[in-house]
């Protein structure tokens, strides 16, 4: 049931500075069987922000099934992220070539993106769909020509290493 999707783990977070603007759990999309429920935490800061969002199956997937749906849930994944930027004002995003990362405890794949904004202005960020026998998204934008992007690539980064 949608209503029963507990809140990403963000323990220890590199968050603390950041105001929480949102926690919404909703139906996400839908494959054949399979529907996936997610609950967002949305963070703010100036003019950037960062989500991270648990996924959830119904009925559940075995671990078994997770490479294997791995690849809707990033296309999916990088659909809804798409309109969330489009929702504040972008009017293209570029997505580049994935990154993979493995660990121990599971794995990362970082998709890295340019956009545009309505006003002209330059973004960037990334999309992270982080895989440890459960499914997190979690991603966010930034000011491209900001002087703290390292900073905030690096922020985007430990939330993504702290969710496997």
């Amino acid at each position: 049931m949608v209503s029963s999707v507990p809140p990403p783990s963000l323990s220890g977070s590199p968050l603390a500075e950041w105001t929480q603007t949102d926690d919404t759990t909703e139906v996400l999309f839908e494959m054949p069987g399979v529907t996936v429920a997610g609950r967002t935490l949305v963070y703010e800061r100036e003019n950037r922000f960062i989500f991270v969002t648990r996924l959830v199956f119904e009925p559940s997937l075995p671990s078994i099934f997770h490479s294997r749906v791995a690849s809707m849930v990033l296309s999916a994944a990088k659909q809804r992220f798409t309109n969330r930027l489009q929702n504040r004002g972008a009017t293209a995003v570029e997505y580049v070539t994935p990154q993979e990362h493995h660990h121990d405890t599971g794995s990362i794949r970082i998709v890295p993106f340019q956009s545009t904004r309505e006003d002209g202005a330059a973004y960037a960020g990334s999309l992270a769909v982080c895989r440890n026998g459960t499914f997190v998204l979690a991603g966010g934008a930034y000011p491209a020509d900001t002087e703290d992007a390292d900073e905030y690539e690096a922020t985007l980064r430990e939330i993504y290493e702290r969710t496997v």
